[in-house]
């Protein structure tokens, strides 16, 4: 097992996690839209597949997937709350029932989508120019 501050991830999952992350380039701006779309995409579907009672849910690696780009993206990487959904999501010798972790992908989905908030209005203070600097122009 690997530890994260006070979390404990199975090498598993670890590992998935890593390979994973290799396999983007998360300075590219198009490339973190899309894993953020595609996020967001995952776990509206799992939303309303749990909503219709319906059997179509996406698949456990995807939900956790999707999970891990929101947190990752938000810049998160002290909650440990929402980090142990993701890590029992993808614990695949953990027994879980997808119907029951609703509120928590609610949860962790509404966190990051507030952090990534905070960062998108941070980026555009820093980008604005002073009042000073308008002045001289």
């Amino acid at each position: 097992m690997v530890k994260l501050k006070a979390l404990l991830v199975p090498n598993t999952v670890f590992n998935f996690l890593d390979k994973e992350t290799l396999k983007f380039d998360l300075s590219n701006y198009d490339v973190c839209t899309d894993l953020f779309d595609k996020s967001i995409a995952c776990f509206e579907d799992y939303f309303s597949c749990v909503e219709t009672g319906s059997n179509k849910l996406p698949k456990r690696e995807d939900i956790g997937l999707a999970g891990y780009w929101l947190l990752t993206l938000a810049g998160d990487k002290e909650s440990e709350k929402y980090w142990k959904v993701v890590v029992n999501i993808l614990d695949f010798e953990r027994g879980l029932s997808l119907f029951e972790i609703k509120q928590d992908l609610i949860d962790l989905r509404e966190h990051s989508l507030k952090l990534i908030d905070d960062l998108i209005r941070n980026n555009q203070q820093e980008e604005k120019p002073s009042k000073e600097e308008d002045d001289l122009f």
